[in-house]
């Protein structure tokens, strides 16, 4: 009985670890768009949110999600699932006023800027034609 006591609290243990880590998640809609004024909205509270989409062939390119949640001097940060990091496909972070923060993908990775400059902060994920799912990552600060 102790054992299966204990196997819980540790279980539980993790899952609050997750939900403490995991701040939000939102999923793409059918075509979550390009260029950045077409992009999904959602909301980004303080921490980690992950955004779930798939790049599909022939046409998906390109989701851009968007959000005003951080606010102008906020620190963000963008991030990629390693899966499609090794498939070419990159996460790109920008400002409001259209100028590039940051870019991870696997053939040089940027950071140009982590202090967002005007909202929204805009996360384009593109790669080439090709059914990749991806989880790409927005820590605001």
């Amino acid at each position: 009985m102790k054992t299966s006591i204990r196997t819980i609290g540790v279980a539980l243990l993790v899952l609050s670890a997750f939900v403490g880590f995991a701040a939000a998640d939102v999923y793409e809609p059918p075509d979550a768009g390009s260029p950045c004024s077409n992009g999904r909205w959602f909301d980004a509270p303080p921490g980690y949110t992950n955004m779930y989409g798939t790049l599909s062939s022939p046409a998906d390119t390109a989701d851009c999600w968007r959000s005003n949640t951080p606010s102008v001097g906020d620190t963000v940060y963008v991030y990629l699932d390693n899966t499609a990091y090794q498939n070419g496909v990159a996460a790109e972070l920008w400002d409001g006023e259209g100028d590039l923060m940051q870019r991870v993908h696997v053939s040089g990775n940027s950071c140009y800027d982590t202090t967002l400059d005007a909202r929204p902060a805009c996360v384009c994920v593109s790669g080439f034609p090709g059914d990749y799912d991806y989880t790409a990552v927005l820590y605001h600060g």
